[in-house]
């Protein structure tokens, strides 16, 4: 389980009105600890505002916000083990990162690294990893929003036919 918490990032893309696109690139940045702790209370109190000075540092014109979902750990239920992963990485914290467009990769790259730099003792980096995808709204529950094939996104640039249709 996590909960989810809205970062401030102070970029010149976050102050312009039109900067959030449909169907937002955003990069997950799922982190592990050393000590592959599962509960993210503590880690995200020490890493977020390494990863927000990083951001803010390289990609003042490609990032437009953040969050955080900070992993919590239910003393009455093994989400893990009942899913059949109790002997995977815990991910503490996964962080979901509103970038301008695809071009923005590199300048997100230099702040990760910079990151795990200054965060080391923090982050275990040969588990830890960061994915770049496209956001979509597949359905909602609780706003009685239904799957619709008009809403997910197409990507022409992927080779072969679309699974959509």
């Amino acid at each position: 389980m996590a909960r989810e918490k809205k970062l401030s990032v102070s970029t010149r893309l976050a102050s312009e009105p039109t900067a959030q696109p449909d169907y937002a690139t955003v990069a997950m940045y799922f982190i592990s600890t050393p000590d592959n702790q599962p509960n993210g209370h503590t880690v995200e109190a020490h890493i977020t505002p390494l990863l927000i000075k990083e951001l803010e540092k390289y990609c003042q014109d490609e990032v437009w916000g953040a969050c955080a979902n900070v992993a919590e750990v239910s003393e009455h239920f093994d989400l893990h083990a009942y899913f059949g992963g109790s002997d995977l990485p815990n991910y503490a914290v996964v962080y979901k990162i509103y970038m301008k467009n695809q071009a923005s990769v590199p300048s997100i790259r230099m702040a990760q690294k910079e990151f795990e730099a200054v965060a080391r003792q923090h982050v275990d980096t040969g588990v830890s990893f960061l994915l770049f995808s496209k956001e979509a709204l597949i359905l909602d529950v609780g706003n009685n929003i239904k799957f619709s094939l008009d809403r997910q996104p197409v990507f022409a640039d992927l080779p072969g036919p679309s699974h959509l249709k």
